[in-house]
């Protein structure tokens, strides 16, 4: 928060990396979620960076992240998640 003085902590993911796993034939779903804190209980914001280039989406609310049904183009994919406070 803005107000009264009170630090503004940043929120920060439960663990530094996961590992979200997805079989050959899945179908589109949820295949895991990202959890992160906020030292103030601010409400949270996630993103994917460069999401449009994989077969993933992410909740901006909770968290989740799905895989979309797209034909996968790599055996393996890393991409980076953001959480954002108010």
């Amino acid at each position: 928060g803005s107000g009264g003085g009170q630090t503004n902590y940043p929120p920060y993911f439960q663990q530094a990396s996961y590992e979200l796993a997805v079989g050959e034939n899945a179908a589109a779903g949820i295949i895991g979620t990202l959890t992160a804190y906020d030292g103030n209980g601010d409400s949270l914001t996630y993103s994917l960076q460069n999401a449009a280039a994989y077969p993933f989406t992410i909740n901006a609310q909770t968290g989740a992240v799905s895989y979309t049904g797209d034909e996968f183009t790599s055996a393996y994919y890393n991409f980076t998640a953001s959480v954002s406070d108010p």
